[in-house]
């Protein structure tokens, strides 16, 4: 009988312990799946903006906030064929401060000018803007002038030759 006894309180500790293994298993599935869902979720926010006249209008009707919306509708798509001095004239035309700024970060990635970017006053929006140029020209030594950690690391990701 005791015998029996053990073989039987075997088997329930060897069925707990593949139980055991197949959670731990299960638990390393559910955070790699979890890993690769926050890194595809973590890549920009910005929908890629359009290289031609013709793609501005999609471009703008993605747009969620109203008055960025009506900010891109109105000036947006001169962005696409504007000098550098036009640029930063239609970015001065608006009072809300996310499209200004949006709007210089767009300038000075299609200009290619860092410029742009060291006038801008807001810190975080200076680093993004220095991202963008960083990201158009190819340059990781721009990526240097970045003091935030996550956004230089952005920078060094996708500036790569």
């Amino acid at each position: 009988m005791k015998e029996k006894i053990t073989r039987f309180l075997q088997k329930i500790s060897l069925n707990l312990e593949r139980k055991k293994l197949l959670i731990v298993i299960v638990a390393i599935v559910i955070l790699v799946i979890l890993g690769f869902a926050v890194l595809y979720l973590s890549k920009s926010k910005t929908p890629s903006f359009p290289t031609s006249i013709e793609k501005m209008n999609d471009y703008c009707d993605k747009v969620q906030d109203q008055d960025m919306k009506v900010f891109c509708n109105e000036v947006g798509y001169k962005l696409v064929t504007l000098h550098k001095q036009d640029l930063l004239s239609i970015c001065d035309t608006t009072q809300n401060q996310d499209a200004k700024n949006y709007c210089y970060r767009r300038a000075a990635f299609e200009t290619q000018d860092l410029s742009i970017c060291d006038g801008m006053e807001d810190q975080s929006e200076k680093e993004w803007c220095y991202e963008g140029v960083a990201i158009a020209q190819k340059d990781l030594s721009i990526c240097d002038k970045i003091k935030g950690q996550k956004i230089k690391d952005v920078c060094y990701k996708y500036a790569r030759p």
